[in-house]
């Protein structure tokens, strides 16, 4: 038997997906647990979305195993268009938190056409990650450099983070891995 894909898409086929549209895009912040749902209000009123969901599996002792699908990331449902029509249904739902604006629609169907691919063609465990890259600045979260606050670099290929120390006119810098590293909500400067 095959091995089962680490996710699947909800609300889009997957043979279709070169025809999500450039044009503008609603990003649905859902209340907690409430992803599922919002899904299913907004693809009655006519409109397809998409909705990532991850399969996780729980072996119980004795019972069996248990595969359940879940949203990959909490909280949001990608809708294409931006119609009066949606946005009202979706507010009146009583599912929704709010709309995140969308500035580059073209930009987000391009991100959404990887992830539906990664997901469905990957077999590996599913980890999101907040997003690392060269000029955040970032704080490790593990080994003996946990909670030191720096900006990440990249050079010869691999991440750096990067302390300065403005007085001296000097930094110091170290490899980390993604994982390693989290954006902070605020970091004093």
């Amino acid at each position: 038997m095959p091995p089962r894909p680490s996710g699947e898409l909800e609300g889009w086929p997957l043979d279709r997906l070169d025809e999500l549209p450039d044009g503008p895009w609603l990003v649905a912040h859902a209340r907690p647990r409430q992803e599922k749902l919002l899904s299913s209000v907004v693809r009655r009123l006519g409109t397809p979305c998409l909705l990532f969901l991850e399969q996780r599996t729980h072996t119980y002792v004795g019972k069996g195993v248990q595969v359940n699908h879940v949203p990959l990331m909490p909280g949001y449902v990608f809708v294409p268009g931006d119609s009066a029509m949606v946005r009202d249904n979706l507010y009146e739902s009583g599912r929704l938190v709010r709309i995140l604006p969308v500035a580059h629609g073209g930009a987000l169907r391009n991100d959404l056409i990887d992830l539906a691919r990664l997901i469905t063609r990957g077999t590996g465990p599913l980890l999101v990650r907040p997003e690392i890259v060269a000029g955040r600045r970032v704080r490790l979260t593990r080994g003996s450099l946990a909670g030191l606050v720096g900006v990440v670099v990249r050079r010869r290929g691999h991440l750096h983070l990067v302390v300065n120390v403005h007085t001296l006119g000097t930094s110091v810098a170290v490899t980390c891995a993604a994982e390693d590293a989290e954006l902070p909500e605020e970091i004093e400067a």
